[in-house]
């Protein structure tokens, strides 16, 4: 789940504002309600307003003075010195992102997305924080709107802003001008995310419709993606991936919704509703396939027990099926994990470990579980022709999992090239966009 910057400075109050949204689709049955603080209200609507009023609100608001105003002219000769740096090392950052990537994806946009930074670096320290200085900002905010780009990108990047500068002033021994940087990396922030706020949270109003009408007109449905085992070079079994259909046919991707089905106590709606569908469609498949479930799921009685209750039902489903579990500090309780395992398992039903190396690797713990499967995440599958590193990391996973007697399966397979690494590694199944998207299952039953 996207992680929204909690605004605080100052005696400001602390603001959640998707956070707050959410609470009251809770609590009021999705009779949506306005719910900002003065100061962030005051800033929404002023963005529409008089630069000037907007300005001086601002000021006012972070008690930012013209003492404020001579330290950061101070600081700006410094400054200059680290700005090309700021430029190329804030780059390299922001790059990592796939927005981001896909946004700068021409040379002419990267000088241009560049020479802005570099302006807005020489006006951060200019003092003028006049209304000019605010509408620019304004201009910029806009200019987010228009490609889209998530609150939680502007606030990771301030983020790195704000490392940047203090790395700065500890090099330079200049810690008086520390909270005055901590300001106005503050004024920045809030003004850049007011603008597109209001439109984020319209999207999320949009989405808890979408899963509520699709949990009703029963358009939550699983798509197919083929597993292919290395050695045979064909399709022997398929996950499943929620979608949600919209009414004028195109989907919403998992990430779009789940997130937010989580907040509003939807989740496990879409859980048996995807058990219910997957189990009646591979009724007719007869291969394998495997459905992800979270610690969530497990630890949610209502769900175990419908779990349960369908495999008792479908006596040859459980033969076929894998029950992909998402690898997770969130694990806390190990017993239940392993209750619910083998209970599961005396239907026949295997077990995989989802997303393996993405961070938590506990072997241990997998083997205590009896788990079946290792399902290596794609961070480390999808640049591996050009990674010497991530290829070791594959090859002793392998290796481990091999001794102990645990298959592996590779994602994002995306290529040729990287598909014959995985080969040669000897991962045992590939899985990715190089054998087939996830496809309804009409697809497959054609």
């Amino acid at each position: 789940m996207v992680v929204y910057r909690d605004f605080s400075f100052n005696k400001r109050p602390s603001i959640s504002v998707k956070g707050q949204l959410l609470t009251i689709f809770l609590t009021k049955k999705f009779k949506i309600q306005k719910v900002f603080t003065l100061n962030q209200e005051y800033i929404m609507n002023n963005c529409k307003s008089q630069s000037a009023a907007f300005a001086n609100t601002i000021k006012r608001n972070y008690q930012f003075t013209e003492e404020d105003a001579r330290k950061l002219k101070e600081m700006l000769s410094l400054m200059e010195k680290y700005r090309d740096d700021f430029v190329k090392k804030f780059y390299d950052f922001i790059f990592n992102f796939e927005h981001a990537s896909a946004f700068l994806e021409t040379k002419e946009i990267i000088e241009l997305h560049n020479e802005k930074m570099k302006e807005w670096f020489n006006n951060l320290f200019s003092g003028n924080y006049d209304p000019n200085y605010f509408e620019s900002l304004k201009q910029i905010s806009e200019a987010h709107s228009r490609i889209s780009l998530p609150t939680h990108y502007t606030n990771a990047s301030f983020n790195f802003v704000r490392r940047y500068f203090l790395q700065i002033l500890v090099t330079n021994n200049h810690m008086e001008y520390l909270d005055v940087v901590e300001k106005i990396v503050d004024i920045n922030l809030d003004v850049l995310t007011s603008s597109y706020l209001l439109e984020d949270t319209k999207r999320i109003i949009q989405t808890i419709k979408s899963i509520k009408r699709a949990l009703d007109s029963k358009s939550v449905v699983p798509f197919y993606q083929p597993i292919v085992d290395n050695k045979m070079n064909h399709i022997v079994k398929f996950e499943c991936l929620v979608r949600i259909i919209e009414d004028d046919g195109s989907f919403l991707y998992p990430m779009d919704f789940l997130p937010i089905s989580k907040q509003v106590k939807l989740y496990d709606d879409i859980t048996k509703e995807v058990i219910r569908k997957s189990f009646k469609d591979f009724e007719k498949l007869r291969m394998p396939f495997s459905i992800n479930l979270s610690i969530n799921d497990i630890e949610n009685e209502k769900t175990k027990t419908f779990i349960y209750e369908k495999l008792k039902k479908y006596q040859s489903i459980g033969s076929k099926l894998t029950f992909e579990i998402l690898e997770s500090e969130q694990i806390k309780n190990y017993a239940q994990i392993l209750e619910f395992i083998q209970s599961v398992k005396k239907y026949g039903v295997k077990i995989a470990i989802d997303d393996f190396g993405s961070g938590f690797s506990n072997f241990d713990h997998i083997t205590k579980m009896g788990v079946d499967y290792l399902k290596i995440d794609g961070s480390l599958i999808r640049d591996l022709p050009e990674n010497k590193e991530k290829q070791v990391t594959v090859e002793t996973i392998v290796d481990l999992a091999a001794k102990l007697g645990i298959e592996t399966i590779a994602e994002f397979v995306n290529g040729k090239d990287v598909y014959e690494i995985i080969k040669a590694k000897g991962v045992d199944y590939s899985q990715g966009f190089f054998f087939g998207k996830p496809e309804p299952i009409n697809f497959y039953l054609e």
